[in-house]
């Protein structure tokens, strides 16, 4: 018999990659221009409050922009309508779902991600697989917060004990973990993870 009934995966640098510079860098050559834009579009406390649902991206927007020279309005602009464009998503994840699927699991998705993440989800295939999408800005709460975890496993009826979660911050796996959750700490290693699930038995 399975240990566990529900695995839960994080999104960004787990299923997708997510890098500031990266995104900025798609956008300028500029290294200064870049180091600025990331610092006060990805950085500040502005993408914290779009996580948690208590600013309107208006708000936030108007914020960002005064803080910035008028010279970087219109590129500052361009980046938060557009930024989710340059991300990308992960190899062999989308195959490993699907398995797990297949076996019966109910895969679910717990990330820290604004609203804007209902516009560019179907532009992510292993999102496909997934049986609930639990997203902080709806839920208004983040993780690490230990009420994150227990709203979010309520809400799904989902026993902490029969749950395996998989981050690529350790702070949000020691929450889930003193939450009572088993959690893995992923650092970008696909094949660390299969071995780990095999051990424990995940398949």
């Amino acid at each position: 018999m399975k240990r566990y009934k529900t695995l839960i995966f994080d999104l960004g640098n787990v299923l997708i990659d997510f890098s500031p510079y990266s995104i900025v860098s798609s956008y300028t050559n500029d290294v200064q221009i870049i180091q600025t834009l990331v610092r006060e579009i990805f950085l500040k406390q502005e993408w914290l409050d779009l996580d948690q649902g208590i600013m309107t991206f208006e708000e936030a927007k108007q914020r960002i922009l005064e803080r910035l020279d008028d010279s970087l309005h219109g590129l500052a602009l361009d980046i938060l309508d557009t930024w989710y464009d340059h991300l990308t998503e992960r190899p062999y994840f989308p195959d490993l779902l699907k398995e797990l699927k297949a076996i019966g699991y109910r895969l679910v998705l717990f990330s820290n991600a604004a609203l804007c993440f209902n516009d560019y989800q179907d532009r992510i295939q292993a999102l496909k697989y997934f049986d609930y999408k639990i997203i902080s800005a709806e839920l208004k709460l983040s993780k690490p917060d230990a009420e994150f975890y227990r709203v979010a496993c309520e809400m799904l009826e989902i026993d902490p004990k029969s749950a395996f979660f998989i981050d690529d911050s350790m702070a949000n796996v020691q929450a889930a973990q003193a939450f009572g959750i088993d959690a893995f700490w992923y650092n970008g290693n696909f094949d660390r993870l299969v071995d780990y699930f095999a051990k424990i038995n995940i398949f």
